[in-house]
């Protein structure tokens, strides 16, 4: 019976390490007073949509609940916090490369938008490449609650998220045998918005900044 336990034990901490690093406390929303919207609708195509009330003022933070599934390799899904200056900020971006996998499901996480310095809301875009994501709801909070907002601590947070990103690629690589190695690079530490002014019209692949 001990034995029994143990490894129903062991094999919860395998599942629990094998979610989503939407999990993650690295990609934990900030602030207080949070409010949900509801979403609930399937995205196989780009769109942006506008679920912000009008009456919302300042943003500390915004988060996404969703189910995704990729249709092939090229498979790219990325979600935008659009603020009323039409800044793009990162909630999401995911990639087979990166996830090891042809479904997730992630639960309220954040990307460059775990911590936001008041940005007044307009709209969420969504870019869907081969793939299609159900959006379940989004997770804004209205103040920021203890400690105050700093560069240091956006820095800090995006180096923690890149490290669990450069993990996930590096482990999703070697299971695929290829043969090339995710690192930290200066790119990397740009923003979204700073990496798509250095690309111009060009594209690249998904985890090309790594």
């Amino acid at each position: 019976m001990k034995k029994a336990n143990l490894l129903i034990s062991i094999l919860t901490l395998m599942v629990i390490s094998q979610l989503s690093f939407g999990q993650s406390q690295r990609f934990k929303m900030e602030g207080i007073n949070p409010e949900t919207i509801i979403i609930n609708q399937t995205y196989t195509e780009s769109a942006e949509i506008f679920p912000f009330d009008k009456n919302v003022n300042k943003v500390f933070g915004v988060a996404v609940s969703a189910d995704i599934v990729f249709n092939n390799d090229d498979g790219l899904v990325r979600l935008f916090f659009v603020d009323k200056n039409f800044e793009e900020h990162l909630i999401y971006e995911s990639y087979p490369l990166l996830e090891g996998a042809e479904k997730l499901s992630v639960e309220e996480l954040g990307e460059e938008t775990a911590i936001l310095n008041g940005a007044k809301a307009y709209s969420v875009k969504i870019e869907v490449v081969d793939a299609s994501i159900t959006i379940g709801s989004l997770t804004y909070t209205k103040a920021l609650g203890q400690g105050v907002y700093s560069e240091k601590m956006v820095k800090e947070k995006k180096q923690a998220q890149n490290e669990e990103k450069i993990k996930k690629l590096n482990k999703s690589l070697q299971a695929k045998g290829l043969n090339w190695v995710a690192g930290p690079t200066e790119v990397s530490e740009l923003t979204y918005s700073e990496r798509k002014q250095l690309y111009g019209q060009g594209t690249f692949p998904a985890g090309f900044e790594y």
